[in-house]
């Protein structure tokens, strides 16, 4: 069964790469032992999948198709891993500011701690519901036995 973190105290010490390492290793541990009929099993035929999950995370969707496998996702959502896990290092590109969708001057930090990280966060959640919906075991609350 895939182990949680316990994720507050890393995200105290608001360390970038240790919260993107974190996330990303609670991600692979709630997906690497599903089928591949697993990933691309839905609530719905308009909902997402698992496999939906890891294509939107580790692609940019209007330039990228579907990946076709497992092996496919989980080789780009490790390459988007390791590009932001070495950027999260780099002191120079984390004070670089750039123009966000809303018009708003951020950093570099601020993309990575609130859109990367929290939003990988996010979607590590979906997998968490996909995955008690179809009856596979998910972990506990860090307070349960």
């Amino acid at each position: 069964m895939p182990k949680q973190i316990p994720i507050t105290p890393i995200y105290d010490r608001d360390d970038l790469v240790e919260m993107l390492d974190a996330e990303y290793k609670m991600l692979l541990d709630h997906v690497e032992d599903l089928s591949e009929e697993q990933l691309r099993w839905k609530l719905h035929p308009k909902a997402h999948g698992i496999l939906d999950i890891l294509w939107h995370l580790a692609y940019e969707p209007k330039k990228h198709p579907r990946p076709k496998d497992k092996k496919e996702a989980l080789a780009r959502l490790k390459a988007w891993y390791e590009e932001w896990r070495e950027k999260a290092q780099d002191q120079n590109f984390l004070a670089q500011s750039l123009t966000w969708h809303t018009g708003e001057t951020i950093t570099q930090h601020g993309l990575l701690r609130g859109f990367a990280i929290r939003h990988l966060a996010y979607h590590y959640g979906q997998v968490i519901a996909l995955r008690q919906a179809m009856g596979v075991e998910a972990g506990k609350f860090y307070h349960e036995e």
